[in-house]
């Protein structure tokens, strides 16, 4: 069964603080930074569930049971992927071994980013029996803020002024606003098997 683990979470949010106050109407006050702050993180997080995709360059390690049948690639999870970092794999001995980049090609221009081999590959033969034998490191997630689309962005800031005001009263607090889920179904990744 494949699993999907952050190894390395962007070292930013989609909006900053200043951003988030003015659409809170906070104004200058600096009291509630942290909390907003935090506020921010949680509606980024929800969003980025919500919608199966990584926002902002973020590394990640997608395990899986056994490579695909007859050579057939494999698709990576989170959306727009930047980069694979390797891909390894627990050979017929239990050895993990990193797979020969010069052996696959990363296809990563479209949705969902596929690993395929290139022209008379094979994938590996792994240990018999051993579950998650096999590892693709990999970065998930738009570069800067500035790259990822404002839809999404607004998509987090509504979630982020739904939570806000109803902060300590979870029963009031919808479990998403119907205008951010809507922008965040357009943007749902697609689904890999």
């Amino acid at each position: 069964m494949p699993a999907i683990v952050l190894v390395t979470p962007a070292t930013e949010s989609v909006i900053d603080l200043e951003e988030a106050k003015a659409h809170l109407n906070y104004g200058n006050d600096t009291d509630a930074d942290d909390e907003i702050e935090q506020a921010i993180v949680g509606a980024q997080s929800y969003a980025e569930t919500e919608c199966g995709r990584a926002f902002l360059a973020s590394t990640w390690l997608y395990v899986l049971d056994c490579f695909p049948k007859c050579g057939e690639p494999i698709r990576l999870p989170l959306g727009r992927t930047a980069s694979v970092t390797s891909v390894k794999y627990y050979d017929t001995d239990g050895v993990l071994q990193t797979m020969d980049a010069g052996t696959y090609h990363a296809a990563l221009r479209g949705e969902p980013a596929r690993i395929v081999l290139k022209a008379n590959e094979v994938w590996p033969a792994i240990e018999l029996g051993r579950p998650e034998a096999v590892e693709i490191t990999y970065v998930a997630g738009w570069d800067t803020p500035d790259d990822v689309p404002g839809s999404l962005k607004d998509a987090v800031k509504l979630i982020l002024g739904d939570r806000w005001q109803f902060r300590g009263d979870v029963a009031k607090a919808k479990s998403i606003p119907d205008a951010a889920c809507r922008i965040l179904t357009a943007y749902r990744a697609h689904e890999v098997a």
